[in-house]
């Protein structure tokens, strides 16, 4: 998967090799915290937002697609959805 895709789960392995100065095919598979079908998906709907923790950041996918990375919390309060648990 590369950027060339331009897929929401694309972004989010990109930002998060990124942010946590790794190589993307060291980060563990996207699979195993969400499905990127369904993240594609809920990224298309212009007002999903998506919150889950991944490869030790908090992902934010927002209704315009933008991901934003913060650093993990162990317990945060979020207005979007949270999937999945580290």
């Amino acid at each position: 998967m590369s950027s060339a895709d331009g897929s929401a789960s694309a972004r989010v392995i990109e930002a998060t090799a990124a942010r946590t100065d790794r190589d993307a095919l060291d980060l563990p598979p996207l699979a195993e915290t969400v499905d990127p079908e369904a993240l594609d998906a809920i990224a298309d709907d212009s007002s999903a937002v998506l919150t889950f923790p991944y490869a030790g950041v908090d992902v934010t996918v927002d209704e315009t697609g933008t991901v934003t990375l913060d650093e993990r919390a162990d317990a945060h309060v979020n207005g979007g959805r949270t999937l999945g648990d580290d």
